[in-house]
Order: structure tokens, then sequence, then C-alpha cells
């Protein structure tokens, strides 16, 4: 539709996504932007509106192409509540409504101790296959003594997801 889509969070006790748009020559301005009300778009930023229920602080929109989903449109992120997971929801439109939570895959690294934890999940459709979704997501430690000992711990995490669509199933 001509506009440059910027995604944020409406953090109020929860960390929810919010949308606004502006043409590319005024993306600069943000006094230039619009933001998503949850019914059109507003010169305020103080009306802007969720576009889903709770996310991760960092998520990707990403419009999808091939496969069972063509054409929707993907919120990915890493769920917070335990067990923490990829997870992405699906709209046909890039401001929502997004639907229910699906969850993809369960991070087997939060489970490992040494003070790991999993975060940044995010979509990278322009590197899937037709029909895929690569995703990732990143690990860390709390614990300076497990970077030492295992120095591979800081560094992304990356799962391909295979659609699994009506022309699957006979």
């Amino acid at each position: 539709d001509g506009y440059v889509y910027v995604y944020g969070l409406l953090v109020d006790g929860h960390h929810r996504p919010i949308a606004a748009r502006a043409l590319p020559e005024h993306l600069a301005d943000v006094s230039r932007w619009t933001f998503w009300n949850g019914a059109g778009w507003s010169r305020d930023a103080a009306d802007a509106a969720p576009i889903a229920e709770e996310t991760s602080p960092e998520y990707s929109v990403h419009p999808l192409r091939g496969g069972p989903h063509h054409g929707k449109y993907v919120l990915a992120y890493l769920r917070r509540a335990a067990p923490q997971c990829v997870a992405i929801r699906l709209s046909d439109s890039p401001v929502g409504p997004f639907g229910e939570e699906i969850p993809l895959y369960a991070c087997p690294e939060q489970h490992e101790g040494g003070g790991r934890y999993v975060y940044n999940a995010k979509a990278h459709p322009g590197l899937s296959k037709p029909g895929e979704l690569l995703v990732s997501y990143n690990v860390n430690t709390t614990k300076m003594e497990e970077h030492v000992l295992y120095a591979d711990i800081y560094r992304p995490r990356f799962v391909n997801v295979r659609w699994i669509g009506k022309e699957d199933q006979a």
C-alpha cells in the first residue's frame, strides 16, 4: 500500500504490540506518522491500540508468501509465560487483529541450567522456502563462568517450521 510500517510496544504491565505507518519520504519525520487506534489511523500516538495480545519485548511482523497462509501476516515472538516457546499469531492485515497464539517450538535451552535464558524470537520469511517459516531466537546466560566454559551459549538459534495446510492432508 506504499507505507512503511513501524511496530512498537504498549507497556502497561504487559508487552502489547502497536503499529504506526508513514510514507517512505516521511519516515524520518515522526510528526507525519499515523498510529493504528483499533479502527483507523490517528496522528496522535496516545491513540495507539494493541494489535494483538501480549508478546515479548522484541517481535517481528511480516507478510507470508507461498504455502497455506499465503497473503496473511505473521507476528512472531517468544512467549513470556512458562514454558517459553517460539509462537506466532496470524492476521489478514499488518495491523491485526492477530488471532490466537500458535506455539511453534519449545526452546530446550531454558531447561539446561547455568542461568540460561531465551529471548528475541523473530520470523524470517525472506529466508524461508515457500510453505516453510524460518524463525530465530537468542540464548544467553546470567553466569559469566558459563560463558567461559561454553563460549557458544550467546548466539542465535534457528528453527525451520513446515506449515501443514489442507494441501498436505490427504
